[in-house]
């Protein structure tokens, strides 16, 4: 089965607002009009799934910057 590829960009400020989108200049910019803020933290999240079937899941993203933590779903 063929696999679709979306990247995503989650932005959230010290306040805990955030938005999100498909580029990290349009997260940010939102973010600042819409909630501003201090500090802005952004994460791009790489999803390749195969379609249809819809899946929850959670998981934290790590306090540290500049690393890629890869994160595998099984499906039940």
């Amino acid at each position: 089965m063929t696999k679709i590829t979306a990247e995503i960009y989650i932005a959230m400020n010290e306040g805990g607002d955030y938005e999100v989108g498909t580029t990290s200049e349009e997260v940010s910019e939102r973010l600042m009009d819409q909630a501003g803020g201090e500090m802005c933290r952004i994460v791009k999240i790489t999803l390749r799934m195969a379609p249809p079937q819809v899946m929850e899941t959670e998981f934290d993203v790590p306090e540290e910057t500049g690393k890629i933590q890869k994160v595998e779903i099984e499906a039940a």
